[in-house]
């Protein structure tokens, strides 16, 4: 057994009828990917292709001939212009060889879309390295995202508040459509500084109450 890139060699010539071409096709989104792989035609006269899981199995009987490793345990199966989807977690399909010299397995993908919002225009998200807010991504997966800066500054001048996010990056397994919500707390900083204004400004408020009333008290007396 041979396996070669579909896309660095042509093999139909070198066949002459001695072998069979199985031809993956991996579907992931709107993007593609093919395999071939060169078996013996005889003494074939059907294989079975078995996908449990994140593998796709190719037997002739019991005998297995081939394992070939999936990205994902999520798909559906392309054979012969006929959709497969898994039962009991599995997807089985039997394909007579007879006087076919080519046999091509589609293997589409599902797809799910994972949304990471920063809620501030300002900071860039990046999606498995790509620079997205909203991607779609392998189900059943670990997807990665991060984002470009943790810390960011709302308002100006004594008003300015210093925020920063709770997490800057992150690994998940992406079952379903997922939106990651990043938040964002006031700094330690910001927070004793506020604090320390807030006291200032009550004990000049008190202070200013003391004078104002020993003024009136004063003006009470000299009457």
């Amino acid at each position: 057994m041979l396996i070669f890139p579909a896309n660095i060699l042509a093999l139909e010539d070198s066949v002459n009828g001695n072998a069979i071409l199985l031809k993956i096709i991996e579907r992931t989104g709107d993007s593609k990917r093919e395999y071939i792989y060169l078996l013996s035609k005889y003494p074939l006269e059907k294989i079975i292709l078995e996908a449990e899981g994140d593998t796709l199995t190719v037997k002739q009987g019991d005998i297995v001939i081939l394992r070939i490793p999936l990205k994902s345990s999520y798909y559906t199966l392309v054979c012969e212009g006929r959709s497969y989807s898994k039962k009991d977690d599995r997807i089985t399909i039997e394909v007579e060889v007879e006087d076919s010299n080519e046999i091509t397995v589609e293997v589409v993908y599902e797809m799910v879309t994972l949304t990471v919002d920063p809620e501030f225009k300002n900071v860039k998200v990046y999606i498995n390295n790509l620079p997205k807010r909203t991607l779609k991504v392998l189900k059943g997966r670990k997807s990665c995202w991060t984002i470009d800066r943790g810390v960011v500054t709302v308002g100006s001048g004594i008003f300015a508040t210093e925020l920063i996010a709770e997490k800057t990056s992150d690994c998940l397994i992406v079952e379903e459509d997922t939106v990651v919500k990043i938040n964002w707390n006031e700094s330690n900083y910001i927070k004793t500084l506020k604090n320390g204004l807030i006291l200032l400004l009550l004990v000049a408020l008190g202070e200013f109450l003391i004078v104002l009333y020993t003024r009136r008290k004063r003006k009470n007396l000299s009457k």
